[in-house]
Formats: structure tokens, C-alpha cells, sequence
């Protein structure tokens, strides 16, 4: 039985290029394909033989693949070095066919991370050269959507041209979202519903992180929403005009998402500015009670420093009970201030 090289990162960097495929296809039109390997991509390199539309799909961490890309692959030079530029934002730009490249354009998508022992937030990037006959795609970490898009033509119900393989893999990226939000939502009602709790701090940090984990999901699909709702207009002509529509549903599935997290990152706000509260009372009231303590033993320590006095003509100096009485007049002090202090916390 072979190795899945869908399910690893690891390139065979004596095999250059070569060693960066992860799977090839050529699409049936029907919802199936037929696996490529090398010998079929090198025949039809472009995919343009009438044969069905070809899907490529590489470890762009593969020695060589630039080289690959401008010359073999006939990708325009500026294409291939977006392709494979570190940390990319999501970017759609199109190129008009020339005397050397076809008709084409890039598209730079990016969606969380499911890969196992892996934060969600730490974003993976997929990067799609698309021509009408084509798709060439590039990836370093394991992108889960395209082993499902590859799942599905194994089955017979995956995309039909490069065109749909294109919006199925842009859903399959969106559906991923879902889940990584509906965790994060759920992870601020178990901190909400603990606001009575004693360990306020730890809530807080737990809010925090709700909040910093959506902020980063914006930062990334907002950009991904705008770059889909005017790529409609941007698209080669050969882009039919229900394609078209397919792409700019979803967009609007993006930014259902996006309101999603927006709404979340809303509530985080409030259950961070209801629990700073609830610990200023926390503090409040600790600050009130030891208050009330100094405003109670203050004046005692008074009476009873001024019966310390090395002096004549203290009251009760030289009688037997001088003591008891003396601390008993401290008592009926301290017991009037507290009353004293009891019936004012009750007026407010």
C-alpha cells in the first residue's frame, strides 16, 4: 500500500519538483477523475487536450517548483512568485493570456488549521493558479479541504471543471470555519456562566482569549470576503455568468461568518467590561470592610493608648477595677461605631 502524501509535509528534495506532488487529476466533467501522476502531467502540462480539466496539487516547499511553475507549467512569472511568497494575504489578481502564459488568474484563499496538535487560529493558506483548463495548487501544511475535494473525485461527486473546483474548495474552506466558531461561542457561555465564581481572574484570561482567537479569524477572512465579492467582475470570460454567481454566494457565506464573529467579539467586550466590574465591586467591598475595621479599632486604639500614659490623674488609676472598666469602655465605643457603620452601609 502506498503513502498518502495528503496526509504528510515531508518532500523528497532529491526528486526536485517532482517530489512536491502531493495528488494530480483530470476531472471527468461528471463529478469523478482519474489520478495523474507525473507521466500524464508531463503530457499535458496545460490540460488543454480535450481530454477533461486537470487539477494539480503540490507542496510548494519543493525544490524547484518556481523553476517548474514559469517554464513547464507556463504560469506568468509574477503568478508563480505570489504563489509561493511566506505568509500570504488573501489575494485575487488576474492575468491576461500573452504569447507564452494562458488566460489566468491567482487565487490566494486561507482558512484555520485542523491539523492535528494544532491552534485552529494559526491560519493555512492554499494558493490556486486557475486557467480554463486547470487548477494548480500549492500548500505547505496539510490543507483538510483539499483532501476532501480529493475524496470526492474518488467518489464521483466532486468538481466537474476547474472553474468548480474552485467554488467547491472555497465552500470546503468556509465549512471549516463553522465548527472552530461554534467552539469559541461555547467556550463564552461555559466563562459566562461562571461570572459568580471566586477565581475571576482565570475567567478573564478565558475571555480574553475568546475574544483575541475571533479577532484573529477577522483579520484573515474579512480581507478573504472582500477579494470574493469583487473577483465576480474581475474573472476571465470564460467564466460562465452562474459561476459567477456561485462565487459571490459564497462571499455572502463569508460574511455570515464574518457577522458571526463580529457578534461574538461584541459579547466578549461586554462579559470582559460586566466582569471588570464585578471585580471592582469585589474590591470595593474589600476596601469598605477594612474601612469600617480602621474606623472601628482607630478609636480604640485611641482610648486605650490614652489610658497608657505615663501620667497622674488618669480615672480609675489606683482603683481595683480599673482595668475592667477601661476595657469596657473600649468595647462600648467599638460597639458603637460598628453600629454606627452598619446603619450607613444600610442607607446606601
Amino acid at each position: 500500500m502506498g503513502i498518502d502524501l495528503e496526509q504528510r509535509d515531508i518532500v523528497d528534495e532529491t526528486l526536485g519538483y517532482r517530489g512536491g506532488l502531493v495528488h494530480g487529476f483530470r476531472m471527468d466533467g461528471r463529478g469523478g477523475g482519474a489520478k495523474l501522476g507525473w507521466p500524464e502531467i508531463d503530457a499535458d502540462p496545460l490540460g488543454d487536450k480535450g481530454q477533461g480539466d486537470i487539477w494539480i496539487h503540490m507542496n510548494r516547499s519543493a525544490p524547484g517548483v518556481q523553476q517548474w511553475l514559469t517554464e513547464t507549467a507556463r504560469v506568468p512569472e509574477q503568478a508563480a512568485e505570489m504563489l509561493l511568497v511566506e505568509d500570504p494575504r488573501p489575494k485575487f489578481v488576474h492575468f491576461p493570456a500573452d504569447e507564452s502564459h494562458p488566460e489566468g488568474f491567482v487565487l490566494i484563499l486561507r482558512s484555520v488549521n485542523l491539523n492535528p496538535n494544532a491552534d485552529p487560529e494559526n491560519m493555512v493558506s492554499i494558493r490556486l493558479w486557475v486557467d480554463q483548463h486547470r487548477v494548480i495548487s500549492l500548500r505547505r501544511r496539510k490543507v483538510m479541504a483539499a483532501g476532501a475535494m480529493r475524496d470526492a473525485l474518488l467518489k464521483g461527486t466532486g468538481a466537474t471543471g476547474s472553474i468548480d473546483l474552485v467554488i467547491l474548495l472555497t465552500a470546503a474552506l468556509i465549512d471549516r470555519v463553522d465548527p472552530v466558531v461554534d467552539e469559541l461561542e461555547a467556550d463564552l457561555d461555559r466563562a459566562e456562566d461562571r461570572l459568580e465564581e471566586a477565581d475571576l481572574r482565570k475567567i478573564r484570561w478565558e475571555i480574553g482569549e475568546v475574544r483575541r482567537s475571533a479577532i484573529r479569524l477577522r483579520r484573515y477572512l474579512a480581507p478573504q470576503r472582500d477579494l470574493l465579492m469583487h473577483a465576480g467582475a474581475e474573472l476571465p470570460a470564460w467564466v460562465t455568468r452562474k459561476e459567477r454567481l456561485r462565487l459571490r454566494a459564497k462571499a455572502e457565506r463569508v460574511a455570515r461568518v464574518l457577522e458571526d464573529i463580529e457578534e461574538l467579539i461584541t459579547r466578549a467586550g461586554f462579559a470582559h467590561e460586566e466582569l471588570h466590574a464585578r471585580l471592582d465591586e469585589r474590591m470595593n467591598r474589600i476596601s469598605t470592610g477594612l474601612t469600617i475595621v480602621a474606623t472601628i479599632f482607630l478609636p480604640m486604639g485611641l482610648v486605650a493608648s490614652m489610658w497608657g500614659m505615663n501620667t497622674e490623674g488618669l480615672p480609675f488609676a489606683d482603683g481595683p477595677m480599673g482595668f475592667w472598666a477601661v476595657t469596657g469602655i473600649i468595647f462600648m465605643v467599638g460597639a458603637g461605631l460598628a453600629v454606627f457603620g452598619w446603619k450607613m452601609s444600610n442607607l446606601k
